[in-house]
């Protein structure tokens, strides 16, 4: 598989991304605020579906990295040095291990938290399609800086096998085509 990087600012050092792409027209990425939910956490709204992924799997633990909640679901030996995949979840979803379903190799798979309550899930930023280019850029730049830093910091506490491989859907294929 080729490398993929850009030197930029936001890029994690050595992170492979592949972006599953969506629209910036698609439902998920409209411009209404929703309220968010006063007693909503992440922790809640995951625990029974990564325990049902991690059973199948392996170990399942929630860490704090650069300021965002993340769940580990490992998929091999604890201490193995394994491949580490991020799932970068969309704009008014929560961190989701289902997709691992989806996945079959030994992993350590990990779902970072979005922090800012959208509806009945999270967002990575604040979007505004009336907003000027410049300024969704720069909240882009803030939460793929912010993540770069978690997958960093990560990926040196684990015993990483290669580069880590980040995948996300809508506005988390935003912030993976940043990290590239």
């Amino acid at each position: 598989m080729p490398h993929i990087a850009r030197p930029t600012r936001t890029s994690a050092p050595g992170t492979l991304v592949c972006a599953l792409l969506c629209g910036l027209a698609s439902s998920s990425c409209g411009s209404a605020r929703r309220s968010p939910s006063a007693t909503q956490r992440p922790d809640d709204a995951l625990t029974s579906q990564a325990a049902t992924a991690s059973s199948a799997l392996g170990g399942m633990s929630w860490h704090d990295a650069a300021g965002l909640r993340v769940l580990e679901v490992e998929a091999g030996a604890h201490d193995a040095s394994l491949p580490m995949v991020f799932f970068i979840h969309g704009r008014g979803d929560v961190a989701n291990p289902g997709w691992i379903e989806h996945f079959d190799g030994q992993a350590r798979y990990m779902f970072p938290q979005a922090s800012m309550p959208y509806g009945d899930g999270f967002s990575w930023f604040y979007y505004d399609p009336k907003a000027k280019p410049e300024a969704l850029a720069r909240d882009i730049s803030g939460a793929a800086d912010q993540l770069a830093r978690a997958i960093a910091e990560l990926a040196n506490a684990r015993h990483t096998l290669g580069k880590p491989i980040v995948v996300g859907f809508s506005q988390g294929a935003m912030l993976a085509y940043a990290l590239a």
